[in-house]
């Protein structure tokens, strides 16, 4: 299975929820809650509970190791809970499943287990990720710098636990892409991946959820299926509206030359009068040429600095001559194009 859902976040609010043990000593809840002064004393303010930390009478893991790496964060004095948990590690370490029925009833014991008289079923979703893994033709990191510069992709923060991931998006929608087998090396999962195995995965987020709940009828547990349709739906839009939105004509990527300007603008606002040299280290010479054609990017430049076409199209040929020299011919160097167009490719075609 290529998608799969990696995420999903539930959130129930009910008056006089029924907390059937104490959060102190109930195996699996965290020793150091959050506590709030009030006139009659103490009084839990947020308790977090984590399913690895439950551990049987022998100091094994009470739901072995595949426990959906499921918490929960739940505030007595707002009678709100949120249960989130990860389909996908019910069942493996990293390959990937659309069975979210047996997923939620999994997380169901585990809720049930830890003291929550709550219906899951009847919860509010706050967030779904839906994922692909691929294999792509290069080494990830490859696809860093295109994803970065055409896509608006930016680096992803290490406190996320991607070592080596780029992201794009907002608190809304976002994409995430990363070499997933790396970091399966790295967390050191015994794993069968293979090389340039890729994982992008698609968020809809809680500050979105107006939107996305309406657009696919999903509210709650029980307008999840197991149907893989219902998942390459979401993430197909979220390809074709989000992440490809201003560079895709058709199945094929675009990047116009009003992409180039609104780059150059970029560079211009941050490096004044030296922008070209800056931009042309980025994106590289040989690239340049390829993707936009060196009459459209001369162009370019000339509008965006202000400048004359003669002498910035001298610089640029001069500069264009030098590169050629360490290659002999545009046709070996990979155009950045079609690193974005691999990606499309890969990630728009069904599970």
């Amino acid at each position: 299975m290529n998608i799969g859902i990696d995420k999903i976040q539930l959130k129930v609010k009910e008056v006089g929820l029924s907390r059937q043990l104490n959060h102190q000593r109930l195996n699996g809840w965290s020793k150091s809650n959050t506590w709030l002064q009030l006139d009659d004393g103490l009084v839990l303010s947020k308790a977090l509970f984590f399913a690895d930390q439950c551990l049987d009478h022998n100091g094994q893991p009470m739901y072995g190791h595949h426990n959906g790496n499921l918490t929960i964060e739940d505030k007595p004095l707002e009678d709100t809970t949120s249960i989130l948990f990860n389909p996908t590690n019910f069942f493996s370490d990293y390959k990937l499943t659309t069975n979210v029925k047996a997923a939620i009833n999994k997380a169901q014991d585990i809720v049930w287990n830890a003291g929550l008289d709550i219906d899951l079923s009847c919860a509010e979703i706050r967030r779904i990720d839906v994922a692909k893994d691929r294999v792509l033709t290069e080494p990830v990191q490859r696809y860093a710098t295109p994803l970065t510069n055409f896509l608006h992709f930016r680096r992803q923060s290490k406190k996320m636990g991607y070592d080596d991931g780029w992201t794009m998006g907002n608190n809304s929608r976002q994409f995430t892409f990363y070499d997933k087998k790396l970091k399966l090396d790295l967390d050191k999962v015994q794993n069968d991946l293979r090389n340039n195995t890729a994982r992008l995965e698609y968020k809809l987020m809680n500050k979105g959820r107006e939107y996305w709940a309406k657009s696919y009828g999903i509210y709650t547990p029980k307008d999840l299926t197991n149907d893989v349709d219902q998942y390459n739906q979401i993430y197909q839009d979220g390809l074709r509206q989000l992440m490809f939105k201003n560079v895709l004509d058709g199945d094929t990527i675009d990047l116009s030359p009003i992409t180039l300007i609104n780059q150059l603008k970029d560079y211009h606002r941050v490096y004044g009068r030296n922008f070209q040299d800056y931009y042309e280290k980025d994106f590289g010479r040989l690239g340049l040429n390829a993707t936009f054609g060196i009459d459209a990017y001369i162009d370019a430049v000339a509008q965006v600095g202000n400048s004359n076409v003669k002498e910035v199209r001298r610089k640029v040929r001069k500069g264009l001559a030098n590169a050629m020299k360490f290659s002999q011919s545009t046709k070996d160097v990979r155009r950045p194009v079609e690193y974005v167009q691999e990606i499309f490719n890969e990630y728009a075609k069904a599970s």
